[in-house]
């Protein structure tokens, strides 16, 4: 039963990487830890599970103190690419990166089915 729910998981996250202009995927635990990535295997996994949770609950406390509601999405924006950000029911951070020439729109809309597929795909985890 596992097997089968973590293999649809990895799914899910290879369909985003499959989009045009996303380099990469990770599915990343709300403490820290690394659940699946389509990064290269000479990529350090550590840094990016390490900061996504901590950007995305700092996006969660900025908008909660200026009342605007939780997170969809955070970007941000460097010259060599985008890194995209997206809650997974609290338990999980989605995290693309993104060509910078790539439709954000497009990958957005994408990241938020993927993430409301895989919160039920990981909510009795």
């Amino acid at each position: 039963m596992m097997a089968k729910r973590f293999r649809r998981v990895n799914e899910k996250v290879n369909e985003l990487r499959d989009i045009p202009g996303v380099k990469a995927v990770a599915l990343i635990s709300s403490r820290g830890f690394m659940i699946t990535s389509t990064f290269p295997p000479d990529f350090d996994e550590s840094v990016v599970s390490t900061i996504a949770p901590s950007i995305m609950r700092m996006g969660l406390e900025g908008l909660k103190e200026m009342k605007l509601g939780k997170p969809r999405n955070i970007f941000i924006e460097g010259d060599g690419g985008v890194l995209v950000l997206t809650d997974v029911g609290g338990r999980a951070v989605l995290l693309a990166v993104v060509k910078p020439d790539a439709n954000l729109g497009y990958i957005f809309l994408e990241m938020d089915n993927a993430a409301k597929s895989l919160e039920k795909m990981i909510g009795g985890v």
